[in-house]
């Protein structure tokens, strides 16, 4: 599918999910193991799959993509990640930090129905150029 629009390459795209321990444990047959070993390393991992426990208790579940493809169409009020149509909660969070080779994006996503957060990492060749395309973005969001 070819999207108009200002294309962009995140070094990084992290989803974070956040779950009780119990619902966790309703909801995947390998909950004892993952939790057993978050207790005793701190983390457990599948694939580009990682859990944790968050500072508030929850059980954090995180995806994490490298080289993602962005696009900000010039209208609308969604991007584009690897060609799949997403929307990004702007008007809610958009919080960018400076790192040592990044800037760093946190902001919500909308994803079937629940707002989960999403953190977006790029380069500096292209930050500026990506920030003003995601402020664009929020002006068009309700």
């Amino acid at each position: 599918m070819d999207i108009q629009g200002e294309k962009f390459i995140l070094d990084y795209l992290s989803i974070y999910y956040f779950y009780e321990e119990d619902a966790f444990r309703s909801m995947r047959q390998d909950a004892e193991k993952i939790l057993a070993h978050i207790e005793e390393y701190s983390r457990y991992q599948e694939g580009d799959i990682a859990f944790t426990k968050s500072k508030f208790g929850s059980i954090t579940e995180s995806h994490t993509q490298k080289d993602v493809e962005v696009v900000i169409p010039a209208e609308g009020d969604t991007v584009w990640f690897q060609g799949e149509k997403r929307h990004l909660d702007l008007k809610f969070k958009m919080e960018v930090k400076n790192l040592e080779d990044h800037a760093r994006i946190a902001t919500r996503l909308i994803e079937e129905g629940q707002s989960v957060s999403c953190l977006m990492y790029i380069d500096y060749k292209q930050d500026q150029a990506f920030l003003e395309a995601l402020n664009k973005l929020k002006e068009r969001q309700i």
